[in-house]
């Protein structure tokens, strides 16, 4: 700050010195430009540098003999100009003040006048204020401020960006206008002159850049205030009034100003723009040269096309130069040609497709848009390519992997419904059959089980190629999934004529298939069904596997033709489903209890939890009616979680009146489905916690035929609820095929003997050997019998004999409600009766 007031009292002291001899008033007073400069470059800090004005431009004019109250006016003008035009420059322009645009000469011009007004005014007031006499030369401080603003506050202003120029140009202009000055200031010049130096001003302004012309501009106007102050050039006439030279001086340096600088910034201006238009231009070429895709401007040719502009894409994808003529052999799949194609657009218009294209022998696959241009250039057109025959092949190759069975090659389900429909059509014209047979091979999942996956593809290729090859020429083999196929044959007159088509493929594919030293012999189920004039191509594959389901249930190994009873059950199949669905959320489900007593004293230990559905136009319905729709539909896991959680309630409302020692057990079935889902023992933990029933009172029974399913992570699942104290129970036992070392493997507390063996105790001597050995095997292994099935005396009497305490039937008690149920506890608690002196209202269900 000191050093930049020092600069303000040199340059006041010498203005000074350079003023006409015969008065003391500059011709432009520097200090005024320094510091309007200053203030527009450090804006933020421009308080402090007016003060700084203020107290040196004071000290200015005290050393210069002036009271201390006008030196103090005239110091408060001088920072109050310079914060005027500084603030006028920061207020107009729309960015940091600089001479980019010839706008921002017109802005420097505006803060220049109302800077130079606001001196004159104020040492107009102070002098006014002091008494003093307010001469007319008041006013030739607003060009000599002027003229000070404009040739320094450019240097400030002046754009970082500099026009480069070769140095001898630059040292040539610096020359000619040192020569102008020269020739125009010498002793004795006249002013006849002076406007010569606006010549090389004018070049600098075209040639030059605004920093230069400013820093020139300065130059002379050092120059001629300092020629002029000795008495030489035009304006130092001795006869004159020194105002005269002065304003001579002012004019001259406000003119080469605003000419020099306007010029310097406007051609500051267009070279900026043109530098943008050759950046852009240059960018879009590196942009056009270098794209991945293929592009070209074409003009229209006759029937062709010439390339005017190609890329280097372009040239490498179709082999051509800049004015060839794009190769004919470039078509797409209507086999015209790119000029054709062109030819073909109306202005405006454009087309985008894909062409071959042929080049030494190879076929290529490009993708093609062509746009002709509208107005004056309508004989010309835009033209991409990019080479696409890497997704093309790879189309096609996804194609026919989207028709074919990936392991066999057979056609697809997709493929299947296209032929389905052709031949459909062909035959509504023709008056002939489509007959449709479905084919699944019978116990398939046993073999993967066994023998691995990969053992069971292999079988399944031998079997898509044995079908394919016995089949009809015009006839179809696909593969549905899994172990399902599908044969379409056409041209059949009745259901005879296919089932014996059927009967030709059986015995092909059942011929023993011999893989990796194995062999295997695999059975057909297969299901026909034959179309109709009015049956859709979906009904036709439904009727079909309708028929397959009717022979995989009949028995497998069997071929069975659809009839419309066949379709008529389905229906009611689906009906049944339906209804299932609306049975689970609206609460027609219930749990129905069947008592397991003490053989010896007949009371009551425990209750297993059936299902039972109050259908409301069906009635009663046992689970063998609906459990295997539930099956088909996924609504087991639902189902069977909504019986474990009412069974818990039930128990637990047993024991809230009983007492736990006294309340009888619950048993519940767990369906495979319920088992396959992973987190059961979470579930049945969670159940048991949300009803408040002890685990010890819930005994979980499984199918026999599961157990040698389970795998090691559901063992471990069944090993968290035993150590809660959840009890298992093997169903049926003695009906499946797991092994004995289930029974080990598993934390298993009871088997139930099956109800066959049970009933046939009494007269067949092997089901009596069944059930004791399954009674002493209990016996052995520490785990509770309970035999299933007992509906006679002569049946609990040999239970007894063999030493089985537990045991369920009609001899006893039948299912019956859970009402029922509690009231035959509540009665058998307070009798202690036995079940044949009941009321008959709890024995009417036996």
């Amino acid at each position: 700050m000191l050093a930049f007031g020092l600069i303000l009292f040199v340059l006041g002291d010498v203005a000074v010195r350079m003023s006409s001899p015969s008065s003391h008033v500059a011709a432009w007073w520097p200090a005024a430009g320094v510091s309007v400069a200053v203030l527009v470059r450090r804006w933020q800090a421009r308080w402090s540098f007016a003060l700084a004005i203020v107290i040196f431009s004071g000290l200015g004019n005290l050393a210069g003999g002036r009271p201390w109250y006008i030196s103090l006016g005239f110091s408060l003008s001088n920072a109050a100009e310079a914060l005027v035009a500084a603030a006028c420059l920061w207020q107009l322009s729309p960015r940091t003040p600089s001479l980019r645009r010839l706008g921002d000469v017109a802005r420097l011009g505006a803060a220049t006048a109302l800077g130079a007004a606001t001196i004159a005014g104020g040492v107009a007031l102070t002098l006014w204020v002091s008494g003093e006499t307010v001469a007319a030369s008041t006013l030739r401080v607003i060009p000599s401020h002027a003229a000070s603003v404009l040739l320094i506050a450019p240097l400030a202003l002046s754009s970082t960006r500099v026009t480069r120029r070769h140095p001898a140009e630059v040292a040539a202009s610096w020359l000619v206008i040192g020569a102008a000055v020269g020739l125009v200031f010498s002793p004795g010049q006249t002013r006849a002159l002076v406007f010569l130096l606006m010549v090389p001003m004018v070049w600098s302004g075209i040639r030059l850049g605004v920093r230069a012309v400013s820093a020139q501009l300065l130059a002379v106007g050092i120059a001629v205030t300092v020629m002029t102050s000795r008495g030489w050039g035009p304006f130092a006439n001795p006869r004159a009034d020194a105002g005269d030279s002065n304003a001579s001086i002012q004019l001259l340096i406000i003119a080469c100003s605003l000419v020099a600088v306007s010029l310097a910034t406007a051609m500051a201006e267009r070279e900026s723009a043109l530098q943008r238009v050759r950046a852009s231009e240059e960018l879009f070429r590196r942009g056009f040269d270098e794209a991945l895709v293929g592009m070209m401007l074409l003009r229209l040719e006759g029937k062709s096309v010439r390339a005017l502009q190609a890329n280097n894409a372009a040239t490498r994808e179709l082999a051509i130069d800049v004015n060839d003529l794009v190769s004919p052999r470039l078509r797409d799949d209507e086999g015209r040609t790119l000029g054709e194609v062109a030819h073909g657009l109306a202005p405006g218009e454009g087309w985008r497709g894909e062409m071959d294209h042929v080049l030494d022998g190879s076929r290529r696959r490009l993708s093609v848009s062509v746009s002709r241009l509208s107005g004056d250039a309508a004989r010309l057109a835009t033209c991409q390519t990019a080479d696409v025959t890497a997704r093309h092949q790879a189309d096609l190759e996804l194609e026919r992997l989207a028709m074919r069975d990936h392991l066999t090659g057979l056609p697809n389900r997709v493929l299947l419904d296209q032929r389905l429909s052709t031949l459909l059509a062909e035959a509504a014209t023709a008056s002939t059959s489509v007959a449709v047979m479905f084919i699944d091979l019978d116990d398939f999942k046993l073999i993967n089980d066994t023998s691995g996956h990969h053992q069971g593809d292999l079988i399944l290729v031998e079997i898509a190629r044995r079908l394919a090859a016995c089949v009809r020429p015009d006839d179809t083999v696909a593969r549905m999934g899994g172990d399902e196929f599908v044969v379409i044959c056409p041209d059949v007159s009745d259901m005879r004529d296919a089932v014996a088509l059927a009967d030709r493929l059986r015995p092909v594919c059942q011929e023993p298939i011999s893989i990796n030293d194995s062999t295997f012999q695999v059975e057909l189920s297969v299901g026909i069904a034959l179309s109709t004039p009015d049956v859709s191509k979906n009904e036709l594959l439904s009727q079909a596997d309708i028929a397959l389901y009717s022979a995989k249930a009949g028995g497998k190994r069997r071929i069975v033709a659809y009839t419309d009873d066949m379709g008529a059950a389905a229906a009611d199949q689906v009906r049944l489903e339906a209804d299932l669905r609306d049975a689970v959320d609206g609460g027609q489900l219930a749990v129905h209890m069947q008592p397991v007593v003490d053989v010896d004293d007949e009371r009551i230990m425990a209750a297993e939890a059936l299902i039972r559905w109050n259908h409301p136009e069906r009635g009663l319905l046992l689970p063998g009616a609906f459990l295997p729709v539930a099956e088909r539909a996924g609504m087991m896991v639902d189902i069977g979680a909504w019986v474990l959680d009412e069974a818990c309630r039930q128990a637990a409302s047993w024991i809230e009146q009983f007492g736990v020692d006294a309340a009888p057990c619950v048993h519940v079935n767990v369906s495979a489905r319920q088992l396959d889902e992973r987190g059961f023992a979470d579930i049945a933990l969670a159940t048991l916690r949300r009803r408040g029933l002890p685990p010890h009172k819930l005994v979980l029974e499984l199918t026999e035929t599961y157990l040698a399913e389970v795998d090691e992570s559901l063992i471990a699942e069944f090993e968290i609820l035993a150590g809660q104290g959840v009890r298992f129970a093997a169903d049926d036992y003695g009906t499946g095929y797991s092994p004995l070392t289930r029974i080990i493997e598993l934390p298993i507390s009871m088997i139930k003997i099956d109800q066959r063996f049970v009933r046939s105790a009494t007269d067949n001597q092997r089901a009596l050997a069944v059930v004791s050995s399954l009674a002493n095997l209990a016996r052995s292994l520490g785990l509770e019998a309970v035999a299933e099935g007992v509906e006679s005396v002569d049946h609990a009497r040999v239970l007894r004999d063999m030493g089985i305490r537990s045991a369920q039937g009609h001899l006893w008690y039948r299912a019956m409600s859970a009402t029922a149920f509690h009231a035959l506890l509540n009665q058998t608690a307070a009798s202690r009766i036995s079940p044949a002196d009941a009321p008959e209202s709890l024995t009417a269900s036996r």
